[in-house]
Parts: C-alpha cells; sequence; structure tokens
C-alpha cells in the first residue's frame, strides 16, 4: 500500500506493529503487521466520526490493534491447522486442501471488508450483505428489509463489483 499518512499516524501503526511483532514473531512478520495495521489507520481515519466522545488518536489505536488482534489469529488458525497435519507429507495434501484453506482466508478477508467498508457501502447494503452469507434467501431478506427481491439482488451485484475490483478477483 503506497498511501501515505499522516507522520503521527505512521507512529502510532508502527510501534502497534513493532508491539505486535515483539510477541508473536514466531507467526508472523513486521512487514505483513505494518500494512495490516496501515490499512486499519486509513479505515479508522474514514470512519472516525467527530460526534462521538473519543479522540482520533485513541480511536485509531483501537482499529489498529483489532485488526492486528483479528490477523494474529487469523495466522494461528491457519498454522495450527497445517501443525496438525504435519505428520503427513505437504506433498500428500490434496488441492482440494489448499484451495479449501484459500478460501476459507479469502471469505473472511472479503466479509471483513465488507463490513467495515461504511465509506462506499450503506448500512442497509452491509445488513444485507450480512443476512445473504448467513443464508437467508433473496426472498427472505426482502421481507425482512421492507424490499423486493431486486433490490436485493442490485444491491448484491454492487456489492459483488466492489469485492471483486478491491480483491482483484
Amino acid at each position: 500500500m503506497k498511501k501515505n499518512l499522516p507522520k503521527e499516524v505512521e507512529n502510532i501503526v508502527n510501534s502497534i506493529s513493532f508491539k505486535f511483532f515483539e510477541r508473536y514473531k514466531s507467526k508472523v512478520t513486521l512487514e505483513d503487521l505494518q500494512q495490516e495495521a496501515k490499512e486499519a489507520a486509513i479505515m479508522a481515519m474514514r470512519t472516525f466520526d467527530e460526534t462521538k466522545n473519543v479522540t482520533l488518536e485513541s480511536y485509531l489505536k483501537t482499529c489498529v490493534k483489532n485488526k492486528l488482534i483479528n490477523y494474529v489469529n487469523r495466522k494461528s488458525h491457519i498454522r495450527k491447522k497445517v501443525k496438525s497435519l504435519e505428520d503427513q507429507e505437504v506433498e500428500n495434501l490434496s488441492q482440494d486442501f489448499w484451495e479449501e484453506l484459500h478460501d476459507i482466508i479469502l471469505a473472511r478477508n472479503i466479509i471483513s471488508f465488507v463490513n467495515s467498508s461504511k465509506d462506499i457501502l450503506t448500512d442497509e447494503e452491509i445488513n444485507i450483505f450480512n443476512l445473504r452469507i448467513n443464508g437467508f434467501s433473496y426472498k427472505e431478506i426482502a421481507s425482512k428489509i421492507g424490499r423486493n427481491e431486486k433490490f436485493v439482488d442490485n444491491t448484491l451485484q454492487k456489492i459483488k463489483r466492489i469485492v471483486l475490483y478491491r480483491f482483484k478477483l
């Protein structure tokens, strides 16, 4: 990510990233932590609400820490899954396993991205997305939100286009 952050934000990002790296260096790289932290900082600056009783610095630190906690947890979960298969030869792992693992990671990233995209999606659009990924049909969603099925379809198509662009799929 080549977006330049204000120096004080960059310092916060680097400080928190380094603290996480010191604690979890066996699981993650500093560069990956900094990348995740920068993404969180950019999202925090976009979504900060001055009317809330919290400072930008406090909000920023909380967002960055939460993002890094989730990142480390995801990495740990993947390592545990792979480690549980340690007795097997890696070459013998099926292509299905690696595809499933990739799909799980991608799905979590997409869900996280959509739920944190309040600057490009409305609360109603995010709600429709979450209802759909929780197994509701277009008809059930339309009934819940008081809209028609075509509106639900159009909303999900919009989100799909955004996700395809964001994740270069």
